[in-house]
């Protein structure tokens, strides 16, 4: 794990999209993992900053999403898609499709499989909580599991989540982080100074990708 303290994010959007740009023009496929919340508005100035030739090759999957009908005010790709983001050529897919809760997770379980096993190339972007989680696994929550399962759904309070597991996150090759904030400063010497269990600081699991770097405005490396 890398730490790089900076002001803003414009040296984490550079590092993205060039991270990115650079798998496309493999022009083998790319798998690009985007979260909701305090980081949509990064998303969107990544996604107009990549070169519009290789989009075909790129498939975008949210790390996270809030149960409900499809659209609904607070689903992440509602806010992505309300923040301006375009796919320009990507593939996008929408889990919510006016099914069960249990019938979306199987659904989002059985897409992800499929997304994880058909692209070597797979680029992570989160944020992180001043609890440590990441993605929508929320510390000592039901999605912290040791499981081999892609997806997992659980009732997290506010929201029902459908989220990425560990197991999942684990196949990342690249992940970036955007943690700004006093709030995360802790959370963020913890990571840096301490190795938890997963299921007490889910980011812990940056631990386990083989590349993976932490902008924040606290802490350098």
């Amino acid at each position: 794990m890398k730490f790089i303290k900076t002001e803003g994010t414009s040296e984490l959007e550079a590092s993205l999209s060039r991270a990115i740009n650079t798998a496309l023009a493999s022009n083998q496929p790319v798998l690009w993992l985007i979260p909701g919340g305090s980081n949509i508005q990064v998303a969107v100035r990544v996604m107009d900053q990549l070169d519009v030739i290789n989009l075909h090759h790129l498939t975008l999957a949210l790390t996270d999403e809030r149960y409900g009908e499809p659209g609904h005010a607070d689903s992440n790709y509602y806010q992505l898609h309300k923040s301006r983001f375009e796919e320009r050529g990507a593939n996008f897919t929408d889990i919510l499709i006016g099914k069960s809760f249990e019938d979306t997770v199987s659904g989002s379980e059985l897409h992800s499989k499929k997304l994880f096993e058909q692209h070597k190339t797979i680029i992570g972007f989160f944020g992180m909580g001043p609890d440590g989680h990441i993605a929508g696994i929320l510390p000592n929550s039901p999605a912290a599991v040791k499981d081999q399962k892609w997806v997992i759904g659980y009732d997290a309070g506010q929201y029902k989540r459908i989220t990425l597991t560990p197991f999942a996150l684990s196949h990342i090759t690249q992940a970036f982080v955007g943690a700004y904030g006093l709030e995360k400063l802790t959370a963020l010497e913890t990571l840096q100074h301490t190795m938890l269990p997963i299921s007490e600081q889910p980011a812990q699991i940056l631990r386990h990708i083989p590349d993976a770097t932490i902008f924040n405005d606290q802490i350098g490396y």
